[in-house]
């Protein structure tokens, strides 16, 4: 924003110095009538600097508003703990490191409990042991399923606080939801 000030300012110290040479030429012809035309186009030059003001301060209040809803957006999404890529081994990411963070909630799942950013084997592992406890596939990496149920558990145990709360996988509510009774769709008996 500062850049977009500096530049507009740039151009009306150039625009006053072209229109102070103006002047000058203005001046040299020492005629009643050529003094008047130049108070006419300068009081022009006024008027269209002025609207161009006018327009910047438009343009700023814009630009104050659109920041403002972005401030209130990343609050928003701060406050939203979701994991949104798929992960596999070799990432670095902040989403691995919240991974890491709910996997060591259950040192059956991640004992070494390691929060690093970095997706390596025991990450790896300790996904597999996520997924064997979900009653999914045991590959190793975050693909759509795992990550539909991650991001359920999160919703479901961090709610709004935007923090993995400790324990949450060893939760009695949450051990309820980590495998599925019935993959048919049926109702059990």
């Amino acid at each position: 924003m500062k850049k977009f000030f500096s530049v507009i300012i740039s151009f009306a110290v150039l625009f006053s110095i072209f229109s102070l040479s103006s002047v000058a030429k203005a001046t040299e012809t020492n005629s009643t009538s050529s003094a008047q035309e130049l108070i006419t186009t300068l009081q022009a030059q006024i008027a269209t600097l002025n609207a161009q003001i006018a327009e910047m301060n438009v343009q700023l209040q814009a630009l104050r508003q659109a920041q403002s809803q972005v401030r209130e957006t990343t609050q928003e999404v701060k406050g939203t703990l979701q994991i949104l890529k798929q992960l596999k081994l070799g990432m670095t990411s902040e989403e691995v490191k919240q991974l890491q963070e709910l996997l060591s909630t259950d040192p059956e799942i991640y004992p070494e409990g390691f929060i690093t950013g970095y997706f390596g084997r025991l990450t790896e592992k300790a996904v597999k042991r996520f997924q064997k406890r979900i009653c999914l596939e045991e590959v190793g990496a975050v693909g759509p399923k795992t990550l539909s149920k991650i991001n359920e558990l999160l919703t479901e145990g961090a709610g709004n606080s935007g923090k993995i709360p400790p324990g949450l996988l060893i939760a009695p509510g949450i051990q309820k939801k980590l495998c599925a009774t019935s993959t048919t769709g049926t109702i059990p008996d």
